[in-house]
C-alpha cells in the first residue's frame, strides 16, 4: 500500500469522525423529569354520608413554565372529596426556575369554612456536574417558610343550617310541660266561680227574706 493510498483512507475515516460528533450533542438529550407535588385535604366535623366537593388550582404567571396534562391558560384545576390527597404531575423538560402557587377556588358554602391558605412552589431544573438532569422544588406556606406538605382543612360549621332544622324539630316533638298541671289551675278556677255564684244566690235570697219581714 502506498504513501497515497494511506492519505486517502485517512481523509476517509478522520470525514467519519467529523460526520459523527457532529451529530452527538453535547447532552444527548434533555431528560425529563417528572416533579410531584402531594396535595392534602382533610375535612373536619363532617358526617359520613355527606360529600361535598372542594376546588382547588395550581397556577403561574410564567408563559414558558412547564404545567400538568390538561392545564389551560397557566393553569390546572382540580377536585377534592372528604380526606383526600392528590399528587401533581409537572413534567420538566428545559433547565429553569419556575414558580407556581397553589390555592382553594371553592365558592363560599354556608356549611363549611374553607383553607383560604396560598401556597407557593418553585421549581429549579438544572444539570450538575455529572451531566445529569436535576430538579428541587421548595414549597413555601404564606408566611414564606418552607414546609413539607401542602395541607388544606376544611372544617364543618357546627350551626350548619341543616343542623339548626333537625335540632329545631326535635325540640318541636320534645314535650316540655304537665297537662296535669294545667287542668288542675282550671278546675280550682271554675270551683271557685261555682263558690262565688252559691254565695251571690244565697246573699240575693237573703235579702228578699229581709225584705218580706220587712213589709210583714
Amino acid at each position: 500500500m502506498n504513501i497515497l493510498d494511506l492519505k486517502k483512507i485517512n481523509i476517509i475515516v478522520l470525514s467519519l469522525l467529523l460526520f459523527l460528533s457532529m451529530q452527538i450533542p453535547v447532552f444527548a438529550s434533555e431528560n425529563a423529569a417528572e416533579v410531584k407535588i402531594p396535595v392534602v385535604q382533610v375535612v373536619e366535623n363532617e358526617a359520613k354520608e355527606q360529600a361535598e366537593e372542594f376546588s382547588y388550582v395550581l397556577t403561574t404567571n410564567q408563559s414558558e413554565a412547564p404545567m400538568p396534562k390538561g392545564s389551560k391558560e397557566n393553569q390546572y384545576c382540580w377536585s377534592m372529596k372528604k380526606k383526600e390527597t392528590v399528587k401533581i404531575s409537572i413534567p420538566v423538560t428545559t433547565r429553569g426556575i419556575y414558580h407556581y402557587q397553589i390555592y382553594q377556588t371553592t365558592e363560599p358554602k354556608e356549611a363549611y369554612a374553607c383553607d383560604q391558605s396560598r401556597y407557593d412552589v418553585s421549581v429549579e431544573a438544572f444539570y450538575n456536574e455529572a451531566d445529569q438532569f436535576k430538579t428541587v422544588t421548595v414549597v413555601k406556606n404564606q408566611k414564606g417558610e418552607k414546609i413539607d406538605q401542602i395541607t388544606f382543612l376544611n372544617r364543618l360549621n357546627k350551626t350548619n343550617p341543616s343542623n339548626q332544622t333537625a335540632k329545631s324539630d326535635s325540640k318541636k316533638k320534645v314535650k316540655t310541660g304537665d297537662n296535669g298541671t294545667i287542668w288542675g289551675y282550671v278546675l280550682l278556677l271554675v270551683s271557685s266561680m261555682m263558690c262565688f255564684v252559691i254565695l251571690f244566690y244565697q246573699n240575693q235570697k237573703r235579702r228578699k227574706g229581709e225584705i218580706q219581714d220587712e213589709a210583714e
